[in-house]
């Protein structure tokens, strides 16, 4: 008898005032309980297996620390720096957030129906970094831990990635890339139902998901497949790849998967992409080094980009937007479209959109905003300051620099005018 008293008073979570068992202990260091990382019995893990007292291991250094949830994504860090653990943990929290309905969607079972966990795809990629392949294992582990059915794309953009979310309606989504943090950064995007970014409001509801404990909710292992989007996605661009001039052009930034798209799509055209990494200020310099007709710097995973004309000038990003509102436009005919921009875009901006026939809708300027906003809408396209543009013409809205590029591939090919003429003829700025 005092053996056994002694033995359930042993265990004690830190920040509570009781005792508990030794099996309570090992129940909770298998189900990740947040207490456990920095609870001084953590190691004693008795019969668990390998596997799970390996996964531990992978959190034990983290603590309580902060999980790194920034406003869009969860990470940013340097590569080496976001632990294989917190990576299955985050797509375990997301794998949970999308079977109780907290993302959206259809709601759960009701409590006492019988009725069997419903079945969930979501859709996984990385940026197709070497670096990252152990993380995307792991988020892969993390969602069919969940009972969630993996749909792995492989190697992918952003846009890639909500494309094919939408494509398979898929429950949600997870992309590990560089996110805003450059080639030597690593981030996880976070998508929900119909293919929307969760930011910011739904990274808070997995986040809580996450300190609140990780359990199981069925059984059963989710099943994983293998699903090539890189095709169909492409379809969607490749009638605007004919017809054009041999344009040379720098193409910088550290999306693989935006290059290796260009590179299938121009396959027997004469235009001539001069791919680098040297960031944003060396493009302007090698543009004119290399006489190249414009040069365009891409990074947040395919969603981002900034523009250089012919004479190493950095182009506005409302300017561009326009540029490419009013070719959108003309295809659509002369009554316009809709455009949606971020509140804080400033008064000439809506004025100079206003100008072509557009009807400009204001939006936060969050991912998701932006998102909602152009679908409720049926906007044609939209953008914001930071270089990230919005299509809408793929079923999804998707934030898509290689759509950007193919538009101006296009318009730089209807006359042999440098781009700079082309912006002071059809998006005067003055």
């Amino acid at each position: 008898m005092t053996d056994a008293l002694q033995t359930a008073a042993e265990y004690r979570c830190p920040g509570e005032a009781y005792t508990i068992s030794r099996a309570v202990h090992l129940g909770r260091l298998a189900r990740f309980y947040p207490a456990c990382r920095v609870c001084e019995h953590r190691h004693e893990t008795g019969v668990l297996s390998p596997r799970q007292v390996k996964r531990l291991r992978e959190t034990e250094h983290r603590g309580q620390e902060s999980p790194r949830f920034q406003s869009e994504e969860v990470g940013g860090v340097a590569l080496g720096k976001l632990p294989p653990g917190t990576v299955r943990e985050v797509a375990a929290a997301l794998g949970l957030c999308l079977r109780r309905g907290l993302l959206g969607g259809p709601p759960p079972p009701a409590a006492g129906t019988g009725a069997e966990p419903r079945e969930l795809a979501v859709v996984v990629a990385g940026d197709g970094r070497p670096a990252i392949a152990e993380l995307v294992a792991a988020a892969c582990e993390g969602l069919r831990w969940t009972g969630c059915h993996v749909v792995d794309l492989g190697a992918a953009s952003t846009a890639c990635l909500m494309f094919a979310s939408d494509h398979l309606h898929a429950a949600g989504g997870l992309l590990v890339g560089a996110g805003r943090g450059g080639p030597h950064r690593v981030a996880m995007k976070l998508f929900g139902p119909g293919a929307a970014p969760l930011s910011p409001r739904g990274l808070a509801a997995v986040r809580r998901q996450r300190e609140q404990g990780i359990d199981r909710p069925t059984r059963r292992f989710g099943g994983l497949r293998r699903f090539q989007a890189e095709e169909p996605y492409r379809d969607l661009l490749r009638p605007h790849y004919h017809a054009l001039r041999p344009l040379r052009f720098v193409l910088d930034g550290a999306c693989r998967p935006v290059r290796e798209y260009l590179g299938r799509l121009a396959v027997g055209l004469a235009c001539t992409p001069l791919i680098s990494e040297i960031g944003a200020a060396g493009v302007l310099e090698r543009v004119l080094t290399e006489e190249a007709h414009f040069g365009l710097h891409v990074d947040d995973d395919g969603e981002r980009c900034r523009a250089v004309d012919e004479r190493g000038c950095e182009v506005d990003a409302g300017r561009l937007l326009m540029l490419i509102a009013r070719r959108l436009f003309s295809a659509e005919g002369p009554s316009g479209g809709t455009v949606v921009v971020p509140r804080e875009a400033g008064p000439l901006q809506p004025h100079r959109l206003a100008s072509l026939g557009a009807e400009v809708v204001r939006s936060d300027p969050s991912r998701a905003a932006m998102a909602e906003a152009l679908r409720r809408h049926g906007a044609a396209c939209g953008g914001s300051p930071d270089g990230r543009l919005w299509y809408g013409g793929a079923g999804v809205p998707l934030p898509d620099a290689l759509h950007t590029l193919t538009h101006l591939l296009a318009l730089l090919s209807r006359s042999d005018r440098p781009f700079s003429v082309v912006l002071d003829r059809e998006a005067p700025w003055g």
